[in-house]
């Protein structure tokens, strides 16, 4: 068994920068760490609806703490539930969309240095067509009121057809189906995840611990999502023009950092990739939790490069982000001196005493979120699949 400091160690990598109130089951997370003879088994689920944005970078970074604390990932591609909620699109085309979903997840995964192999991916619709969840699904449907099924989402939702009701459901399943001990999501699951704790037990089945993480805000102040307009959000596929045009407009947009989708990416994206490099740099970690039943991945062999941390090479130990890239002699530019950083904090603190500038701030997050977009644009014009299932999940995008 291992000890009780790695256990709290482990303990840590899997919730850091989970603000506490967003940790549900603290306890069942200590206890499948502890337990002897299986790993921890943890779930994210992602329905394919409009094209991802930057903000899936939040819970794919989680991927790599998991990853040490030697957490089994399962991410799920939600085909029925997507189906079920956006009922105009047909299923053939919300197959294409869950394609371009995982080519886009693997590819990120892999520019944030994760080996997107260690990963299971799975089709929602792979494990519910047994009869088992089918009854499951019954058993559920005497249990559940429809106001808990309205409850359970985040927006004002008031659904007067069959099909996304059902929906909060197949995710609660889904915890058992797949046995899992905890499952990640944004706080936009909050509704969905307090059905799950409710029912689940309902049904005779354990209940399962639940993680957070913050949302991104998108550019104008609201919660960034994917079916939202692409000039509120930075798209993984934006060219560099684009992504540097939004960021600038995107910072001047709102000045609470909470409603600031610049500062945030900052916050939530940049600093944490860039912890994660220096902490690989000083004390390199396997990312090699090779899950079972592992299929050859859409980009496997693509030859994606993780992206380089945001510092510069004479920067001071514990720097996470340098602002001015050096020049002649390394330690200026154009006259003006690269300013080293170890926090979030730190940055707003001279950003508050006029030490950076609004400027400095637009030009490093559009460079910096470049740099991690740049790989993931030519793995997409390398791949003729992860093009079609654009053209044919998306045929109405310009």
């Amino acid at each position: 068994m291992a000890s009780r400091r790695k256990l709290d160690e482990n303990f840590h990598l899997i919730t850091r920068r989970i603000p506490a109130e967003n940790i549900n089951g603290a306890e069942l997370i200590h206890a499948a760490l502890a337990r002897e003879g299986k790993n921890p088994v943890g779930l994210w689920v992602t329905s394919p609806t409009g094209k991802p944005h930057i903000g899936y970078l939040i819970p794919l970074l989680k991927f790599a703490d998991f990853l040490r604390a030697g957490v089994e990932i399962i991410v799920v591609l939600l085909d029925v539930y997507s189906f079920l909620d956006n009922v105009k699109y047909p299923m053939e085309q919300v197959v294409q969309r869950m394609h371009y979903y995982r080519f886009t997840v693997e590819a990120a995964l892999e520019v944030l240095g994760i080996a997107s192999s260690n990963i299971k991916f799975t089709t929602e619709s792979s494990y519910q067509t047994n009869a088992r969840f089918f009854f499951d699904q019954c058993r559920l449907c005497t249990l559940v009121p429809q106001q808990a099924v309205r409850d359970a989402w985040d927006r004002s939702y008031n659904p007067d057809m069959l099909a996304p009701m059902l929906c909060p459901g197949l995710q609660t399943l889904a915890e058992e189906h797949l046995d899992v001990d905890f499952q990640l999501g944004g706080t936009d699951q909050r509704g969905i995840f307090a059905f799950a704790e409710r029912f689940l037990p309902q049904l005779g089945y354990r209940n399962r611990a639940r993680l957070m993480n913050p949302m991104l805000p998108n550019l104008y102040g609201d919660k960034m999502s994917s079916s939202h307009p692409p000039h509120t959000k930075i798209m993984f596929l934006d060219d560099a023009e684009t992504v540097n045009q939004k960021v600038r407009a995107g910072y001047h947009s709102n000045t609470e950092v909470s409603k600031n989708g610049v500062l945030a990416t900052l916050r939530d994206v940049l600093i944490p990739f860039s912890q994660l490099q220096m902490e690989r740099s000083s004390s390199p970690f396997l990312e090699n939790h090779p899950s079972e039943e592992r299929v050859k991945g859409p980009n496997d062999g693509v030859g994606i490069v993780a992206a380089e941390p945001f510092w510069t090479p004479s920067a001071p130990p514990g720097t996470v982000f340098t602002f001015g890239p050096p020049g002649p002699g390394e330690g200026h530019d154009g006259g003006h001196k690269s300013r080293h950083y170890t926090s979030f904090d730190q940055i707003m603190q001279d950003l508050a005493d006029q030490k950076l500038s609004d400027d400095d701030i637009v030009a490093a997050v559009g460079n910096a979120l470049n740099q991690i977009l740049a790989p993931i644009r030519v793995a997409y014009q390398a791949s003729l699949a992860w093009q079609a299932a654009d053209g044919q999940g998306y045929p109405d995008a310009s």
